[in-house]
């Protein structure tokens, strides 16, 4: 009832929003969307190859990325606000483009959707898990289920953001495990923010040995 009375407010410019919803549509386009990405992994590319080389060499153990944005101004700040702030709003904004951009791909859906789990002191610390409030709007306007009970986290891991590229891999091994029932074969993992991949195709591999066929990964936004 509240939205009939009052405004909506741009959650960049902070002006009132043109649109039904608390983002501009000036603000809107100027988000900076990801273009000409490895249809497998995402990595940004300069010419019209559909898979970067390092997919060529070796396949990653999901099977297509979807990232909305490039994460750089003003998505960061949107994104940060999000982890360390609690402006859970952004999250549905930003969950609701998501949606917007992937119904525009015309593609079968998954079956359900997994939000990278985190550990139960990650989550404690945060008081929520930023995936699933990104999911979330996702799901409702994708009409598709929500897992977030069978796949969890069961070790603690430093944030991948601080520490060397080249320690990553070894620091999110073995972090995760899913329910010996979970028995969906096409699935797609959302998370907020892809760097190397390395969580992403770690979360990929269990979900492989668990009898997941097809994967996709849909994130907010990926580094350049």
């Amino acid at each position: 009832m509240l939205k009939k009375i009052m405004p909506y407010t741009c959650i960049l410019c902070h002006d009132k929003s043109d649109q039904q919803m608390d983002l501009c549509s000036h603000c809107q386009r100027d988000l900076p969307y990801w273009q000409h990405g490895c249809r497998k992994c995402g990595v940004v590319l300069n010419n019209d190859e559909k898979i970067c080389g390092a997919c060529l060499h070796k396949l990653p153990p999901f099977g297509s990325t979807f990232a909305m944005c490039k994460y750089k101004l003003p998505f960061t700040k949107l994104i940060l606000e999000l982890k360390f702030q609690q402006q859970l709003v952004n999250a549905r904004i930003l969950g609701e483009l998501m949606a917007q951009k992937l119904k525009q791909r015309n593609r079968k859906l998954p079956q359900c959707v997994i939000p990278v789990p985190l550990s139960k002191k990650r989550l404690r610390e945060r008081g929520f898990n930023q995936a699933v409030e990104l999911a979330k709007p996702i799901c409702k306007i994708l009409q598709l289920p929500l897992i977030v009970d069978s796949c969890k986290r069961v070790r603690h891991t430093k944030a991948q953001a601080m520490i060397p590229a080249r320690r990553r891999y070894k620091n999110i091994k073995n972090a995760f495990v899913v329910d010996k029932n979970f028995n969906a074969k096409h699935v797609a993992i959302v998370d907020d923010v892809v760097t190397t991949g390395y969580t992403v195709k770690e979360f990929s591999k269990v979900l492989r040995k668990a009898g997941v066929e097809t994967i996709e990964v849909w994130c907010c936004a990926k580094t350049v």
